[in-house]
């Protein structure tokens, strides 16, 4: 889950997390922006909030001191860095980019975008449609 201050005041990201969060299914979350959530943190906290915001230059540093090198995944077409696992969760590979609507329409066959372009990220997709990509 990809923070940003907006996020914490939005009813359909809490609705989000409120549905994983019952479901039990983890949540990795990624700061954006320095934020402390308010209305997030009760889901949060017991799910693997971490306190990880990755910039750009951060996801570099973890590639560089990474032995696994960046792939590109030939099913969007965009390119991964490998996250090594800490305490709380496994390593999991991470777009250096947001996942764009034409990537996400070539796995998914579909964009559910409300602001339309092949190189906008996607949106509005639930957790279930983003763990099926």
């Amino acid at each position: 889950m990809l923070l940003s201050k907006s996020s914490d005041d939005s009813e359909p990201v809490m609705n989000e997390v409120e549905l994983v969060s019952d479901r039990k299914k983890r949540i990795v979350t990624v700061r954006l922006e320095p934020m402390e959530p308010v209305n997030l943190r009760y889901y949060l906290r017991a799910r693997h909030w971490n306190e990880w915001p990755l910039a750009d230059h951060q996801i570099q540093s973890i590639a560089t001191a990474n032995p696994a090198a960046p792939k590109v995944n030939p099913k969007d077409g965009l390119t991964y860095v490998w996250i090594p696992p800490s305490k709380t969760v496994n390593g999991f590979w991470l777009s250096r980019t947001p996942v764009t609507q034409a990537a996400y329409q070539r796995v998914m066959g579909n964009n559910p975008s409300y602001f339309k372009g092949d190189r906008l990220p996607v949106e509005s997709v639930t957790w279930f449609e983003a763990d099926a990509y």
